[in-house]
């Protein structure tokens, strides 16, 4: 029986023509324009979310521990605090926090995961900030919105083949390094390492010169959606 033969990684050469950077090009800053526009809107009803939890437990506090003198004001705050509730019921049954905030979060990885079988990667990691009670309670499970893994062939070592009926143990897969923080505060697109030399620094070239420009972008603006 033949010995079956693995498949090695090739390069993949697209031509480095002016008119390829540009297309990519147009199309790494349409990803950013929609990630900006998510984080923006993710702000917005952040901010009203947390202000609705804050209100919440203000007017908690004065129904249950400090209660009103007043009979109606008392029913004003009653009816205030159940207002509110059903606010927050609703934000989340209506699909609001997940289009709104969590597809935020979901974007980036969501998108690098259908970047992938064209060997790019859209590199928007920054340092890691210390998270705050409230991103807690939103966020229990920060691995969930992490980023896709970074592309690149692992090297899976298997044990020597034997006669002897030992168990084998399984394949460990070399972990690879992480990808650093991106120097473009709004995100760049890297490519893996398949794509040839020839074409990643043509393309690095050509975005560093076109940023040096001003207002590089007008020419390539995008009709708003």
């Amino acid at each position: 029986m033949p010995p079956k033969r693995r498949n090695t990684p090739q390069s993949f050469a697209p031509a480095p023509t002016n008119a390829a950077y540009v297309d990519l090009l147009r199309f790494e800053e349409r990803l950013k324009q929609v990630a900006e526009g998510l984080q923006r809107t993710r702000r917005r009803y952040e901010a009203f979310l947390y202000g609705l939890i804050t209100l919440i437990l203000l007017l908690a506090y004065t129904v249950f521990l400090n209660p009103s003198p007043y009979l109606y004001i008392n029913y004003f705050y009653i009816g205030s605090l159940l207002i509110c509730i059903v606010t927050l019921i609703l934000f989340f049954t209506t699909g609001l926090y997940n289009d709104k905030i969590a597809y935020a979060h979901r974007y980036i990885p969501s998108a690098n995961r259908s970047l992938r079988p064209l060997n790019i990667y859209f590199n928007a990691s920054v340092q890691e900030r210390s998270r705050s009670f409230l991103s807690f309670l939103l966020y229990p499970f920060p691995s969930f919105y992490a980023p896709a893994p970074p592309m690149g062939p692992t090297s899976p070592t298997t044990p020597p083949r034997s006669s002897s009926p030992t168990p084998r143990s399984p394949a460990k897969a070399v972990p690879l390094a992480p990808i650093p923080p991106s120097a473009n505060p709004r995100g760049e697109l890297i490519f893996n390492s398949k794509v040839t030399p020839a074409f990643r620094d043509g393309y690095e070239r050509f975005r560093h010169n076109w940023a040096q420009r001003n207002d590089p972008w007008q020419r390539f603006a995008l009709p708003s959606s």
